[in-house]
């Protein structure tokens, strides 16, 4: 993807079971790799469906 022209990358962890290490698995990646940014889902973090 960082081949194509866009300002900005956003990542964000699969929500489900494995959440939690999922976040874990998107935050490492995003600081090792800059050019990606976190990005989450607001609503399903707080509960609302």
């Amino acid at each position: 993807y960082e081949n194509l022209a866009f300002d900005y990358y956003c990542l964000q962890p699969m929500y489900g079971p494995d959440f939690a290490q999922n976040t874990k698995a998107t935050i490492a990646y995003c600081l090792e790799n800059p050019n990606w940014r976190l990005s989450i889902q607001a609503h399903k973090v707080v509960g609302i469906p």
